[in-house]
């Protein structure tokens, strides 16, 4: 469900109540769609989520750590120089919008106080985080509108900040009755017409309840049209009263969450399962947390994987050009022929004529051919452009198989990348990937920087797991590492694992001078399906070996090695417990 203005309600009313009074003390932006200020409440510290995402804007308090980048953006600056240490004097929703602004009071630079306030807006794609000034203007905001974005309304430092232009629909706290038009229009679709504020869910629920069908039809003055302006003036007062209950809509079978709301929906009975919880902000932290770490990682990582496909995108039309010229040089025996031919009957070919029709030597039926000739050359000339020809061609099949190959290296490699890419969970993992793509050339860096940093920078360490056994087991986390893992870390007689034919982690199972057990090596087996572009496959291929066998071609991209004498087993992708 959409946060709605009902909905909104609620939660202003409970944040109010925990937030007047608290101290701001520390202001974070972990991505460019979320701030996070460190609050001091009378329940202790805490984390308050400001999200201007537009698929899960909210505001709430939460207790997931957000990674937050090594150098802050402008606006976290800015709000840093504005909030900290100012103190929060309320809460309060504007209007019947969805949006909320918190006022507090700040102290600047020459200790003068001022009365500032965040505002909130949770309004899909437009949602926005705005910090006003005393004097009612934008002293900054997350996303700026300019005039080219929206005519109707812009958001930029310096204007005065007005809320977005009103709806021309009736605001749900002016409501005092329901009007319907006569027709077969759906129940809720005419209170999503009529009234601003509720939500699609509310609006069936309001049908459901009336009518006793979400689709269900009401005619004016009609009993079920009755129903329905009480069960819309029911929402009015939850809505002024700021009293619904934080509901959580899951899966009965899985257990996931499908929806949340301020009330318990009867259109969803024997559905869904109704969960009570504690409060609005454990609501929304339950509904969106999964989503929010999916939706930031994409984000971190979205130049990465841009660059990989645009790269991956060139190469493979470049490997089909390639290709087209391969079969062209399949002709180069005709050429070969023809100048035989020419060189055989050379005395009979007469100047400046262009063509010549003489015997195929090489047809086992016999007959003739007609070679095209160009006239200002002599024939002993048109012969030796034929082998010239014939030459040129047989030499660009080499270099084209050579150029296919190497095309195909670089394909398993971005391949890999892409996977890779995949699976980084920090910002470190992302660093490093990014590195390796600046070194392989696929990225832009800053050389003067990169040196500087260099003696600075700690390489990320591979995940560690204990086999049953207790041998250790370390997995690659990116190509980088796999070489390390692999070409360093790793002793001649450990086992060395890798799925079969397809991207994917290198994995180590440290022996110590023992043999392994069977259960060790499906255990270190099972870690490389998955970690690898099979993880959702039910069984993977994986091949292992001893590290001896293992080599790294000269030349060959990061985490790119050829190995032999190896066994295959059977495994079923799978991340058992004891990660480090």
């Amino acid at each position: 469900m959409p946060l709605c203005t009902i909905f909104l309600a609620s939660l202003t009313r409970e944040l109010a109540t925990h937030l007047t009074g608290a101290r701001i003390d520390k202001v974070n932006q972990p991505n460019p769609q979320e701030v996070v200020l460190q609050v001091r409440t009378h329940r202790g510290n805490e984390r308050l989520l400001l999200s201007a995402n537009s698929q899960s804007a909210r505001v709430a308090f939460t207790e997931s750590t957000r990674e937050n980048p090594a150098q802050p953006p402008m606006f976290c600056m800015s709000l840093r120089k504005h909030l900290t240490n100012s103190r929060i004097l309320g809460v309060r929703q504007l209007g019947c919008e969805r949006a909320l602004e918190i006022e507090v009071l700040s102290h600047d630079e020459l200790g003068v106080e001022g009365h500032k306030k965040i505002v909130c807006e949770m309004m899909g794609r437009n949602s926005n985080v705005i910090l006003v000034g005393t004097d009612g203007r934008i002293l900054d905001c997350l996303k700026k509108v300019d005039a080219e974005m929206s005519e109707k309304r812009q958001v930029l430092p310096g204007l005065f900040y007005h809320l977005p232009p009103v709806q021309e629909k009736l605001p749900l706290d002016r409501v005092e009755s329901l009007t319907l038009k006569a027709g077969e229009k759906r129940l809720a679709d005419q209170i999503l017409d009529e009234i601003s504020g509720i939500a699609p869910l509310v609006a069936r629920e309001i049908a459901h309840r009336a009518t006793g069908n979400v689709d269900g039809v009401a005619l004016p003055e009609s009993e079920e049209a009755e129903k329905a302006e009480v069960e819309v003036l029911r929402m009015k007062e939850s809505f002024l009263g700021g009293d619904g209950v934080p509901t959580l809509l899951t899966d009965p079978k899985t257990g996931n969450p499908k929806d949340f709301t301020f009330f318990t929906p009867r259109q969803y009975e024997g559905v869904y399962e109704m969960r009570r919880m504690a409060s609005f902000s454990e609501l929304l932290e339950e509904y969106f947390a999964g989503r929010d770490a999916a939706n930031a990682q994409s984000q971190k990582t979205l130049e990465l994987r841009r660059t990989v496909d645009r790269v991956r995108e060139r190469l493979v039309r470049k490997m089909a050009a390639q290709e087209k010229e391969l079969e062209e040089t399949g002709k180069r025996e005709t050429y070969r022929e023809m100048a035989d031919i020419l060189g055989a009957f050379s005395y009979q070919i007469p100047r400046g004529v262009n063509s010549v029709t003489l015997p195929n030597l090489y047809a086992e039926e016999g007959g003739e051919i007609t070679i095209p000739l160009l006239e200002k050359l002599t024939p002993q000339q048109n012969i030796r452009r034929y082998y010239k020809e014939y030459s040129k061609l047989k030499n660009a099949e080499t270099i084209l198989l050579t150029q296919l190959e190497e095309g195909e290296k670089e394909l398993a490699y971005l391949d890999s990348v892409r996977e890779e890419i995949g699976r980084a969970a920090t910002q470190r993992d992302i660093a490093e990937i990014r590195e390796e793509l600046t070194m392989g050339g696929y990225l832009k860096g800053k050389k003067e920087q990169k040196k500087k940093n260099s003696n600075k920078k700690t390489a990320i360490k591979p995940l560690i797991f204990e086999a049953p056994s207790g041998k250790m087991v370390l997995v690659g986390r990116n190509h980088l590492e796999n070489d390390r893992l692999t070409l360093q870390t790793a002793g001649k007689t450990d086992l060395w694992f890798h799925v079969k034919h397809i991207p994917g982690s290198h994995v180590v199972l440290f022996l110590e001078g023992e043999e392994a057990t069977d259960e060790d090596i499906l255990f270190a087996a099972s870690l490389a399906a998955y970690h690898s572009s099979g993880k959702a496959e039910n069984k993977v291929a994986v091949d292992y070996t001893t590290i001896r066998n293992v080599k790294k071609p000269n030349g060959a991209r990061p985490g790119m090695v050829i190995y032999e004498r190896y066994r295959t087993v059977m495994a079923e992708p799978k991340l058992p417990g004891g990660a480090v």
